[in-house]
């Protein structure tokens, strides 16, 4: 399988205050797939889930199979990255075909990749009526999701940054 990096865990490379280090005895044995959507921010999710896995994550390049078939599938999860473009672009096309093939894996979507999760499951995805660059909001998580293992030592309320010109709806 064809494979752009391997990342290695930077320690101290985390906000302490919003997710502390985990110790090796509490990283998960997940073997994880990250889509790279060509987005400047994919390593900073592939650190993130190298310090958070005992193995880091395999980062591989959108485009560089022409088929989910083409990959071992062995994986326990997908992370599918930023990026430019819509999720209809061609560079989306092994990202849509393993939301399409995998309806049993769970699979986290940023930006672009939250788009084409979205766009797959027949959301519309439409510009935004003011595209927003670099806005911070403040975030409340609902009860449900409160008591998800995604937010989990995640600061209530907590801010995020905002970057896009479409949305999903």
């Amino acid at each position: 399988m064809p494979r752009v990096s391997q990342v290695k865990p930077r320690k101290g490379n985390l906000r302490q205050e919003v997710v502390p280090f985990v110790g090796d005895d509490d990283r998960k044995d997940l073997q994880l797939l990250l889509m790279d959507h060509y987005d400047s921010f994919t390593y900073n999710l592939a650190d993130l889930l190298a310090q958070l896995c005992v193995e880091p994550p395999t980062v591989l390049a959108a485009d560089c199979v022409d088929s989910w078939d083409e990959l071992d599938g062995s994986f326990d999860g997908v992370v599918l990255s930023p990026g430019p473009g819509h999720p209809c672009d061609p560079i989306c096309k092994i990202s849509r075909d393993c939301v399409e093939q995998n309806c049993n894996l769970p699979i986290l979507g940023v930006c672009l990749g939250h788009q084409i999760l979205g766009d797959v499951y027949s959301a519309a995805v439409i510009l935004s009526p003011e595209p927003v660059h670099g806005q911070i909001c403040r975030v409340n998580l609902t009860e449900a999701s409160l008591n998800d293992l995604l937010w989990l030592n995640i600061p209530q309320p907590v801010n995020v940054t905002r970057y896009h010109s479409l949305q999903v709806s």
